[in-house]
């Protein structure tokens, strides 16, 4: 009877042993999995860090870090830069770009490290694909944005200076050549 006391406390033992076994391999899995997400989606929009996933994961990186990590310090750096003040010219603009890409670079690095993925700052910095068309629409975005940013005060005189209702008519307009009968029959 002792001997089968003791093969069934053994059986559950280890039973349980396997379990806490199983329990701590799949936390481990998932925090490898939010991690390598959090990577990668930084890595993809690193060109487009007003996209709404880099923004996103970018978040993810408060709950998945510790505050004592080297993530976590390339993470809060990112924010100062962020919410530094406006600057006004061209070399100061530039100046900040770089110093920009370079904190992005660096988290983007240190969240490899952090799940043993071996890149270069060089193959971050330099060899994503982004292309072109992606860069014309957002210049084209960010000169409207300049444009509204320029003439806020027009707009405040003609939305608002009294309190009758004005109606105002847009019109956008792209100039394109004419095609003819010859040009059509041409490309036939």
């Amino acid at each position: 009877m002792e001997r089968a006391l003791e093969i069934l406390l053994s059986g559950a033992a280890g039973a349980l042993l396997v379990w806490i076994l199983q329990v701590f391999t799949e936390r481990r899995r998932r925090r490898y999995e939010r991690r390598l997400y959090i990577f990668r989606t930084l890595l993809a929009n690193s060109v487009n860090v007003v996209s709404l996933d880099f923004v996103s994961a970018f978040n993810m990186i408060l709950i998945e870090y510790g505050s004592k990590t080297k993530v976590r310090e390339w993470h809060n750096e990112f924010i100062k830069h962020v919410n530094l003040p406006a600057v006004k010219t061209k070399t100061e603009i530039d100046a900040r770009t770089k110093m920009f890409n370079t904190i992005l670079v660096k988290l983007i690095e240190e969240l490899a490290k952090s799940i043993h993925i071996k890149i270069e700052q060089l193959d971050i910095s330099n060899k994503i694909y982004w292309p072109k068309g992606f860069n014309d629409a957002s210049e084209k975005q960010h000169k409207l944005t300049d444009l509204l940013i320029e003439n806020q005060g027009i707009w405040n005189k003609l939305l608002g200076a009294d309190k009758v209702e004005k109606k105002l008519i847009f019109e956008v307009t792209q100039n394109k050549k004419k095609v003819t009968k010859k040009d059509q029959r041409k490309k036939k």
